[in-house]
């Protein structure tokens, strides 16, 4: 896109139509508006001629000075394939994301634009920005635009993006909290010495003798005050200010009218000689504040669950050890330069140069597009992507992101409508909260001009101050957080502390048969069919290790020969798996599947206990038995669970595989058989249709769209490392039987969270009457805020340990389970 740029010399304090800051001398004019520089005057010309002159109508502050336009090369070192490969998040060739820090961003104006990006440049996807970490993430096609050309254009736009390729968000962390101690330290000084000023004030000293002294004292005082209003109580003017400019309401406005009231009623005072005025309260009122910020940020530090539950994500890998042998490990610990071996339907946890291939990758949890694509050995496979087909080994050449990977888990594409009903009430609370304190503070001021009118500002201010709903709002989170670190050593990972409100609301338990609530034939299979021979075993066993089904899992451990690596395979949920080895095609799967390929299955009085058939090339030549058994504990589990929900079965398996499942779990009145993946999910359907909550609990491959549709998914599987993002938990198969736990745990944590409520807002009413009675200083108002927030929090915190040792989740309990 051209532009043309007429020079012209608009008045000098005239603002720029873009970013309004003033013209000066160095302004131009553009389509009749004065712009402070070229690079806004190309900023208006880009936007008006994309059709996003609506930009301007947010807000009249909207851009930021463009005089910053990139130099020419400016960004060429992102064509370095080195460097490219350092800053972009995923590339299939084609496809690329790539997220940039992006300071500049400050507004809602600033959203909108740059969520627009794809009309500027048909290459660019749909972006998305994270407002709080500042950043911007570009999906975009590299055929049509560049990593060099996207950083141009954001330039040009008046967002350079800064490039560090060491962790940025540590960086600001440290920049904010050393601004923060700065403001505190501010704030002390300015209040020491107001007071100190302030002394014969105290003492009832009008030093009548000489006046000038007292003037001149007030006159320090009121310069004194300056820095604490404008810079250490910045950080409330402008929370409020965005707050308002969104049309919502933070607690920030109640803090930054109290703050100003004092300050205007003490200018006030001083110049017109009505007092001495409140500086040394506004001063005193800031630095308790500024404290109570720093002390709920340390405790915060302290109890506080790690935000992107890095720490809890489950996902595990199978490394490979130089004398080939493997072994699962954690992510954490897993380094650049480790071999790991990724089996079918495995997710890819680092950045990694395929080594033992070919590959079929499909990376639509990253893209959304679900388009398995062929790598081969040398290429680059990128974080996210699940494989499909043979195991394959991969070098790890960048450190693993566990919070990129948790951020798949918990994409919007994966997010349920009915979660966070807590989150959703608490901002309407709050909401409601701030009307009502700013309603409180106006009748108290109409009432105190008529009472008092000389302490009138200074009641406002207490009330202003003193309420709060922090505690309210972060209670929820605290709780439910807890809560995610108090399960998880006893194998239940969960997607988000959120997923404990929605165990709470279940009122029906769907169970998988095969793997769940049985064994899944572990220990227990038997060879139905001719004799293998040992080359056949040896591929029997390839093409079942190379699958994390149980039915699989049991038959690759119930084979004893080599093991023998397909040359290719494919795995159909609810129905098998099938591969080439060694010039064969072999199949294992159910009967179906089977008649479904012509293949006639051979006649056996032990056919109806064969759940998975054996088929080389058009060939039948028998099938693996389960003998299942219930799994160790869900027997004693069981009737607990049925006495307070309704439960159900859904299996694929045939209806005479359901006959010992009754005997086992008589509460399982409503057993269903011979469903399909589709089926399971259809069934769920419409248990949810009468509003109840509904858990589903299977294997995350062929359950998937189940758990997906029910209110709770939860995974149940042998190997952590076995992740589905369609789940919201993960769950260690043998630590089933504590599922009546879990769902006792859930329910008490929402009374805790309940119980926080109840006193956050017991608080509010005594302290607000108080404050508007005339009996609480701006100053204690100030130090009863931070204070009621943590002791709201700590309740949230213990209440929540101690809802775990009521429900059976305790350190004993775990040693026990364990053992």
């Amino acid at each position: 896109m051209s532009t043309s740029i007429q020079e012209a010399a608009p008045a000098a304090d005239v603002p720029c139509v873009h970013c309004q800051t003033l013209c000066g001398h160095s302004g131009v004019t553009e389509h009749g508006k004065p712009f402070c520089c070229r690079g806004c005057a190309m900023v208006y010309s880009i936007l008006k001629g994309s059709g996003l002159d609506d930009f301007y109508t947010l807000d009249k502050q909207a851009g930021t000075r463009a005089d910053h336009e990139a130099e020419a090369g400016m960004y060429d070192f992102l064509a370095d394939p080195e460097v490219k490969r350092k800053i972009i998040d995923f590339t299939d060739g084609r496809n690329t994301r790539v997220t940039f820090h992006l300071p500049q961003i400050h507004c809602v104006a600033c959203v909108w634009l740059l969520e627009r990006l794809y009309k500027l440049n048909d290459g660019i996807g749909q972006p998305v920005v994270n407002f709080t970490r500042k950043t911007l993430t570009v999906p975009f096609v590299e055929e049509k635009v560049t990593l060099v050309e996207i950083a141009g254009l954001l330039s040009r736009l008046g967002y350079p993006p800064e490039f560090h390729l060491q962790n940025l968000q540590h960086t600001s962390g440290d920049q904010a909290r050393r601004r923060a101690w700065m403001q505190l330290g501010v704030a002390g000084f300015a209040f020491g010495n107001i007071m100190l000023l302030s002394f014969p004030n105290y003492l009832g000293l009008h030093m009548a003798e000489t006046p000038w002294i007292h003037a001149m004292f007030a006159g320090i005082c009121w310069v004194l005050s300056l820095p604490v209003l404008l810079f250490s109580a910045r950080d409330y003017f402008r929370s409020a200010w965005l707050g308002l400019r969104h049309r919502e309401l933070s607690i920030d406005v109640p803090i930054a009218v109290g703050i100003s009231a004092l300050f205007i009623q003490s200018t006030l005072d001083i110049l017109l000689g009505w007092g001495d005025g409140y500086l040394d309260s506004m001063a005193g009122l800031v630095f308790f504040l500024l404290i109570g910020k720093a002390f709920q940020r340390r405790t915060f530090d302290a109890l506080s669950f790690d935000r992107d539950y890095t720490s809890y994500f489950p996902l595990a890998a199978l490394r490979v050890n130089p004398d080939g042998s493997r072994h699962t490990t954690s992510l954490a610990r897993i380094v650049p330069g480790d071999r790991i071996c990724i089996r079918n339907g495995e997710l890819i946890p680092a950045d990694s140069i395929l080594i033992n291939g070919p590959a079929l990758i499909d990376y639509s949890f990253v893209t959304g597009e679900s388009r398995p694509e062929e790598r081969l050995n040398g290429e680059t496979l990128y974080a996210g992507g699940r494989h499909h087909g043979a195991p394959i080994e991969v070098d790890v050449i960048k450190e693993v992101s566990q919070s990129y990977l948790t951020s798949l888990w918990n994409h919007k594409s994966f997010r349920k409508e009915n979660e966070r009903s807590f989150d959703r009430m608490t901002r309407e609370i709050s909401r409601v909260f701030v009307w009502t304190v700013l309603a409180i503070a106006l009748v108290t001021l109409v009432a105190w001009l008529f009472i008092d009118p000389s302490h009138a500002m200074r009641v406002v201010s207490a009330v202003l101050i003193v309420a709060c709903p922090c505690a309210l709002a972060l209670s929820a989170p605290f709780a439910f957080g807890t809560a995610l670190r108090i399960v998880r050593p006893y194998g239940l990972y969960l997607k988000n502390g959120f997923v404990v409100e929605g165990m709470a609301r279940v009122r029906h338990l769907a169970f998988d048969k095969t793997g769940t609530l049985t064994k899944g034939g572990l220990g227990t299979v038997r060879w139905v069919g001719k004799a293998l021979d040992h080359d056949l075993e040896s591929s029997i066993r390839g093409l079942a290790a190379a699958s994390t089904h149980p039915l699989s899992r049991a038959i690759a451990d119930h084979l004893h020969a080599d093991t023998l690596k397909p040359e290719s395979m494919k795995e159909l949920p609810g129905k098998g798996i099938e591969g080439w080895l060694r010039g064969r095609h072999v199949r294992l799967g159910s009967a179906e599947w089977m008649r479904e390929a012509g293949l006639t299955l051979p006649e056996s009085k032990d056919a109806d206990y064969v759940q998975s058939w054996l088929a080389v090339d058009k060939e039948v030549r028998g099938g693996f038995a389960f003998e299942d058994a219930p799994r160790e504990g869900m027997t004693a589990s069981m009737p607990s669970l049925s006495r307070r929900y309704d439960v159900s079965v859904l299996t694929g398996d045939r209806a005479e595989g359901l006959a010992h499942l009754r005997e086992w779990f008589p509460g399982c009145r409503d057993a269903r058989s011979d469903l399909s993946p589709s089926d399971k999910l259809e069934a769920i359907d419409i248990l949810r249709r009468d509003g109840r909550g509904v858990m589903m609990l299977g294997d995350g491959l062929n359950d998937a769209g189940a758990l997906r549709h029910s209110d709770v998914g939860i995974a149940v599987t042998e190997n952590i490392h076995s992740f589905s993002p369609a789940c919201d938990a993960i769950l260690e198969a043998h630590r089933l039987p504590h599922l009546p736990s879990f769902l006792r745990f859930s329910r008490f944590t929402t009374y805790v969270v309940m119980v926080c409520f109840g006193v956050s807002l017991l608080y509010n009413v005594i302290g607000i009457s108080v404050a508007a009675s005339g009996h609480l200083s701006p100053l204690f108002a100030a130090v009863l805020m931070p204070l009621s927030s943590v002791s709201v929090l700590l309740i949230s915190v213990i209440g929540t340990r101690i809802a775990a040792g009521v429900a059976g989740l305790s350190s004993r309990h775990l040693t026990e389970g364990s053992g």
